[in-house]
């Protein structure tokens, strides 16, 4: 067991390079070593960062924060070298499918005016290095997130602070309607095949998980505390 210090701290990431932390409070992601926690080194991205995954030897991570972005950092681990390419307005989870990288991007609410603009399912093109753009709703309005995976097809909320869980086929190129199951999760999780869905509530009361299948049938609701997040093994 050990404890770091490290500025508002988003996402871990462990592999057998270390541990990976990415960061709202600074603009650096840290590795740090996994059995001890001890500083091995850090990666500046040029701003908060968000969602971090591991694909052919390079660290991928959205960058994030209050603020709108359309940037992911890319970090070449023998170079140690980034680089950085543009996607969609705020890049907020990535997956693996199939040997490639799926990144599903939120888009911006500017809560000042109203105005949104539009998520959408990205794709990494290897042969170029670039984000290409794979299916995106079409109401702007809806901001989706937690992409996820089960093998054979993608998985996500179709809205934040409230969404219900969506079936993506690969390679479809067509935004799925919006009849999935749910309809009040914060976050969800999808392990071993099973859909877990956080209901916040008011976001200072016990909150619930919603149970389901990966296909939507429903198998218990549990009480838990403040604001649940996220299920892990």
């Amino acid at each position: 067991r050990w404890t770091t210090d490290h500025a508002s701290p988003r996402f871990l990431l462990p592999t057998a390079s270390g541990l990976f932390a990415t960061s709202w409070g600074s603009d650096f992601v840290y590795q740090l070593d996994l059995l001890t926690g001890s500083p091995m080194d850090s990666f500046d991205v040029q701003g908060p960062s968000e969602a971090i995954a591991l694909y052919n030897g390079q660290l991928f991570v959205g960058r994030g924060g209050y603020g709108n972005s359309d940037t992911v950092a890319r970090i070449d681990l023998a170079l140690r070298t980034v680089h950085f390419d543009r996607a969609g307005d705020l890049p907020q989870s990535m997956v693996e499918h199939d040997g490639q990288l799926y990144l599903l991007c939120s888009g911006y609410t500017d809560w000042s005016t109203g105005d949104h603009t539009t998520g959408g399912l990205w794709k990494f093109d290897e042969s170029n290095e670039q984000w290409a753009l794979e299916a995106s709703p079409a109401d702007s309005s809806l901001h989706p997130q937690d992409l996820a995976t089960d093998g054979t097809h993608l998985f996500f909320l179709n809205n934040t602070y409230g969404g219900e869980v969506l079936n993506y086929a690969p390679l479809s190129g067509l935004w799925p309607a919006s009849t999935g199951f749910g309809g009040s999760a914060y976050h969800w999780t999808l392990l071993n095949d099973t859909a877990y869905l956080f209901d916040a509530k008011d976001y200072a009361s016990n909150g619930a998980v919603q149970v389901y299948t990966k296909d939507g049938t429903p198998l218990d609701t549990l009480e838990v505390g403040v604001i649940p997040r996220q299920m892990i093994q």
